[in-house]
């Protein structure tokens, strides 16, 4: 040791007295024997590194000073001031802040300075135009009169008329770093000159204490003595003297300063890490630096929350202090089993050693008994003998001393699987290739069972209080044997299965329990009763069972955690299967030495004499204490909806809020405070509106939906603690996604009208082009009929006609003449011609070749030729083509009325008229026939060619009209009128 670190250590030994003695006792024993510790930094989502102040505001949320601004933390989501939609002046690096008792959150900001105060989302800055200097804010600070003060690098300002004036009165323009008032009204400040002090009805600030180097923080103890963090020593009283010319390699320099609700004191460092004094004086100073987890050795801040827990900002993260509910025991080694012993010791069995525990006092710890070989089984019988199995031999212990027992021939200490207490005080043994022993102290007896359980190896037994053995296999078969020697056995199936035991337990009312793989079972008046997991029971193993002196029951579950379940409750839950059990969990957050274990079918739970509950857990032992505990778990915080990312833009979650018609992506955040263990609280969420039922969130805090319709909605979410009961009624919020002018209901019915109407119309167009097509069919039908009628009929009917002439040549004396048959045939093959080319193109082949007066000359000779009918053509007028369609007709009109004069009127003389006019063309007929009476015919069916030439005649925009009467011959007109013409 060099002589400049002797000389600071006589120094400090003789100046600072109390002071002197305490940092002489610093030791670097971990604190973290007494809490857990979780830490976050950038990549958990901190926005900076650097936490330069903590508070909590009213509502439970934790509010960091960071690089990055202001910052908000309910324990697992941090926001941003961007996030949280704060104003401009809310942004920029904070320094220092102050929760309100009013509820607003003040932030001090670096660089420039300034100060803005938040309050139910209004944002009030104050800055130069406000008296602020702009320099870096240091310090807020909400004196108890109801004043608002701040520091900076200039002094001390208080606020008054929203105006900030700086306190001249006793503080020198110097930096100041922090204040309090101390339990008798004094207000302390502490600067970089040291703490000045203004009493009670006094203006101004006086020096307290020693004037020297700067002091960063300040805190009061339960007697109301205040201390300060020193740069030099850490911390000391505030009216202590101390060196101060040191090396900076020498200095403990303290950067803030806390007393807890405990009455421990924390101080922070620079460089040191975090230190602990205990209330108790007797106590060293703890430390806890980088090396054992804490994100940095330099403290920024400290700050105790409303949970208890203590929040550490460093220069490199935030940490979280959380006191344990439970004690761990982490340095045993490998634990196998825990028993109890009437005189009050804990025996803990290890991979190797056993640990004793005197009066079941954790700081009482014997020296470890070392086993020479692995532990096998170990048990506490009725007499207090401590009995240990290993590979090496069968161990006792009785009042400290250690004794091998001698095993009888054919047995081995190897093969010995599991030791329990037996009948009449004697302890029973399982050999797992002989089966079970009785050992009185003096000699073996085998316990008889049935064949099929004789090989099975057990896994639980008990001794009940009316002396009678019960027996758990691992094939999931119980057995109770009772003083006489009775046996009785029940398979899985009469158990009302709750998985295969592992454990068995009898509580002060006779009530024996069972935990197995699926639940929890009771057997009471003869039945077994059932909690399975399914029923709100726990889901896991059951390795061990304990009741507490409140008679409560305690559970562990093999790999998840330990369970108190309140006698009321179970009996609730066993009686009435609708009724959702309750019950309290404890974990690694609440201090577990690992989560429970069961090893070797060793007991894995005791209860010592003093009350308290041992388990083995998988990084040692944990100890309960119910008397320590809460009698009931605090009812979560309740849930709340923090806001809504709306297409990646922040809104608030106000009610009846209205979402703009485009909303494609929808994000709701919310949380319930537990900044202590927020991953033990589970959510449930509903959009009603769009959920059909509840949708188990876990631990999610978001929810998100895409592409909602428009309509109304109200979003639900409710939470449970550990205890698997769920808050009522929840958060709710209540929103309208307005629709685009497409989705509203106007949009809709001039929608629909205008299918309907689109529809109507498609509908009646392809109606009218479907009569249309109709009417052309009919048309066509009628057509080909006129067609056949009026060439293929009509030259059939006139060569019938000159085979009647012929007839009559053959009765007569004239021989036939062959010219007479070849004119015929050449008539029949031009008619046929002539058919078949109307078909075709449905134009007369007569008037590709020749004009209309030309057609009806032929028609009318060929009509005629051979018979005793003088044919004669007028025309009048000058002759002009006209429409294809119009000559067509006209001529198939001429035909029809010559072959009919011809055919039925019996005429001898038939004569046509051609008149053309520049109004129209008419075709007269005109024979001397019988003649008939028109309406007469029309009557009849079978007679197409009137109808045809009308029809023909309608074709063209024309009429035929017919004159006739009996004995007075037939006159046919057909009038064409000038449009028709080409």
């Amino acid at each position: 040791m060099n002589g400049r670190r002797l000389a600071f250590l006589l120094s400090t030994l003789l100046i600072l007295g109390p002071a002197a003695r305490l940092s002489r006792a610093v030791e670097l024993r971990g604190v973290l024997t007494d809490y857990s510790l979780s830490t976050w930094g950038l990549s958990e989502g901190l926005p900076a590194s650097v936490v330069w102040a903590i508070v909590q505001d009213l509502e439970g949320y934790l509010w960091l000073g960071t690089d990055a601004g202001p910052v908000r933390f309910d324990g697992v989501r941090f926001a941003t001031s961007e996030e949280l939609g704060l104003p401009a002046p809310a942004k920029g690096p904070v320094r220092a802040l102050l929760s309100a008792r009013d509820g607003s959150i003040w932030f001090g900001y670096a660089g420039q300075g300034g100060v803005t105060r938040l309050h139910k989302g209004r944002v009030q800055h104050y800055g130069p135009n406000e008296g602020l200097d702009p320099i870096a804010v240091t310090l807020l600070f909400e004196h108890p009169a109801g004043v608002v003060w701040a520091g900076n690098e200039r002094g001390l300002y208080r606020l008054e008329s929203d105006r900030w004036q700086r306190s001249d009165e006793g503080v020198p323009a110097t930096p100041v770093y922090h204040a309090h008032v101390d339990t008798a009204g004094r207000f302390l400040v502490s600067t970089a000159m040291g703490v000045f002090r203004r009493n009670p009805g006094q203006s101004r600030f006086e020096p307290a204490g020693v004037l020297s180097e700067p002091v960063r923080g300040l805190g009061e103890d339960s007697a109301g003595t205040v201390w300060v963090s020193d740069e030099v020593v850490g911390f000391r009283e505030l009216h202590q003297r101390r060196a101060f010319t040191h090396s900076i390699d020498d200095q403990a320099r303290g950067s803030r300063l806390l007393y807890d609700r405990h009455g421990n004191l924390w101080v922070g460092t620079f460089g040191r890490g975090l230190w602990r004094v205990r209330a108790d004086p007797r106590s060293r100073v703890q430390t806890i630096e980088k090396t054992t987890a804490l994100t940095s050795f330099t403290v920024m801040s400290l700050m105790e929350d409303r949970e208890g827990n203590l929040w550490v900002g460093t220069a490199d993260g935030l940490n979280r202090l959380t006191p344990y509910k439970v004690t761990p025991i982490s340095d045993l080694g490998s634990v196998r089993g825990v028993e109890a012993s009437p005189d009050g010791s804990i025996w803990v069995g290890t991979f190797d050693a056993l640990f004793r525990f005197r009066n079941g006092d954790v700081r009482d710890r014997v020296e470890p008994e070392h086993l020479s070989a692995p532990l096998a089984a170990m048990h506490v019988d009725n007499r207090g003998t401590l009995w240990v199995a290993t590979e090496a031999g069968l161990l006792r212990f009785d009042n400290g001393r250690r004794s091998t027992v001698r095993l009888p021939a054919g047995h081995s200490a190897r093969n010995i699987n599991f030791i329990s207490s037996g009948l009449q005080d004697r302890v029973l043994f399982q050999d797992v290739e002989l089966g079970l022993f009785q050992f009185d102290g003096a000699q073996f007896t085998p316990l008889s069972l049935p064949l099929h359980l004789r090989q099975v190896k057990l896994s639980a037994v008990h001794v009940d209080r009316s002396d009678r053995i019960w027996l758990v296999f691992e094939n999931g078969w119980v057995g109770a044997v009772d003083t006489a020697g009775t046996q009785h056995f029940y398979d899985p199936e009469e158990r009302l299965d709750a998985g295969v035991p592992q454990s068995i337990y009898q509580d002060r009312s006779g009530i024996i329990w069972f935990g197995g793989t699926g639940g929890l079972s009771r057997f009471a008046d003869g039945q077994f009763t059932t909690l399975h997991t399914a029923e709100g029971f726990p889901i896991g193993p059951v390795t061990g069972i304990v009741e507490d002196d409140l008679s409560d029951l305690w559970v562990a579950i093999e790999g998840a955690a330990i369970v108190q379940v309140r006698r009321i409750e179970l009996q609730r839950a066993l009686s009435d299967p609708s009724h959702r059990l309750r019950y309290n969990v404890y974990d690694k957050s609440d201090g577990l030495a690992g989560t429970p274990r069961s090893f070797d079918d060793n007991p894995s739970v005791t209860r010592g004499r003093d009350g308290r509950l041992w388990f083995v857990g998988g990084r040692g032992v944990t100890v309960v204490d119910p008397r320590s505990l809460p009698a009931e778990r605090a009812v979560p915080a309740r849930v709340r909806i923090e806001g809504a990312y709306i297409d990646d833009r922040r809104v608030e979650a106000l009610q009846e809020t209205e979402l703009s018609p485009r909303t494609s992506r929808l994000e709701i955040q919310y949380a319930v405070l537990n900044l202590t263990a927020p991953f033990k609280t589970r959510f449930r969420h509903r959009l009603q509106g769009f959920d059909d039922q509840w949708i188990e969130a876990g631990t999610r805090r978001e929810a998100f939906y895409t592409n909602l319709p428009p309509r109304q909605y109200q979003f639900q979410v409710i939470a449970s603690n550990d205890d698997g009961t769920w808050t009522d009624p929840g958060a709710v919020w209540s929103f309208t996604i307005a629709p685009m002018f497409y989705q509203t209901t106007w949009f809709a019915v001039v929608s629909v009208v205008t299918v309907v109407v689109g529809v109507a119309a498609a509908w009646y167009l392809h109606l009218r082009q479907v009569r249309r097509r109709f009417a052309l069919l009919l048309g066509e039908r009628a057509r080909l009929s006129r067609e056949i009628h009026d060439t293929l009929l009509q030259s059939l009917v006139g060569v019938a006609l000159q085979f009647d002439a012929m007839a009559s040549d053959i009765d007569s004396s004239i021989p036939p003449r062959k010219d007479d048959f070849v004119r015929m045939r050449k008539t029949v093959e031009e008619y046929i011609r002539e058919a078949r080319q109307s078909i075709w193109d449905l134009r007369s082949p007569k008037l590709r070749s020749a004009d209309l007066v030309t057609a009806l000359q032929d028609a009318g000779e060929h009509a005629t030729s051979g018979l005793p009918v003088e044919f004669e053509m007028t025309v009048t007028g000058t002759p002009r083509r006209w429409s294809d369609k119009a000559e067509e007709q006209l001529l198939r009109i001429g035909q029809e009325a010559i072959l009919n004069a011809v055919r039925h009127a019996d005429a001898k003389r038939v004569r046509v008229e051609l008149a053309y006019s520049d109004e129209s063309v008419v075709l007269r007929v005109l024979d001397d026939g019988r003649g008939f009476d028109p309406e007469l015919v029309a009557e009849i069916e079978g007679h197409y060619g009137l109808v045809g030439m009308r029809e023909r005649a309608k074709v063209t925009g024309g009429e035929v009209r017919i004159w006739s009467s009996i004995g007075r011959g037939t006159e046919v007109e057909a009038v064409v009128p000038a449009a028709a013409q080409s």
